[in-house]
């Protein structure tokens, strides 16, 4: 490059990268701290990574899976309590068991209005599938957005 400054392209991707790697150490490190605290680290990474305002990790409640139990959450770079909330009804109900969903508005009214996450006005959404070795659907993985999509619109790397 002679010198010359990196492109904005490149600066951007260094930076997802960079992130990529940081929760990637995370997860590897010999002297793991408790589950609770290693998913709050990660959640962390995650919302500073994308970039997002919340981020959170839930898994069924119960055996007849109509029920999400949060095992991690963060709102604004904060733990919140985990608290328990139905399927039916929720922005994760079309993700459990399938496929990504990338929703850069709109999300908000799939919230149930007394949750954190909608008193927050978080109103964008990235979400992961969470599935055990054999593929069966254990939860999900997501990534919420207020004033801003989350990953800025990047779906891609969201």
């Amino acid at each position: 490059m002679n010198g010359a400054a990196p492109t904005t392209a490149h600066a951007d991707t260094s930076r997802k990268f960079a992130a990529l790697r940081r929760i990637a150490l995370a997860v590897v490190r010999p002297a793991a701290p408790s589950l609770p605290a290693l998913l709050h680290e990660l959640l962390a990474e995650v919302e500073d990574a994308l970039p997002s305002d919340g981020a959170m990790v839930a898994v069924y409640a119960d055996e007849a899976q109509t029920t999400l139990r949060t095992l991690a959450v963060r709102l604004d770079g904060q733990a919140l309590p985990d608290f328990e909330y139905p399927v039916q009804g929720s922005p994760c109900q079309r993700v459990l068991g399938a496929h990504y969903r990338y929703t850069a508005r709109g999300v908000l009214e799939e919230v149930d209005p007394q949750s954190p996450f909608a008193q927050a006005g978080l109103d964008a959404y990235a979400s992961f599938p969470l599935t055990d070795g054999r593929g069966a659907p254990l939860g999900v993985l997501a990534a919420l957005g207020r004033c801003q999509p989350v990953a800025g619109g990047d779906a891609e790397h969201a």
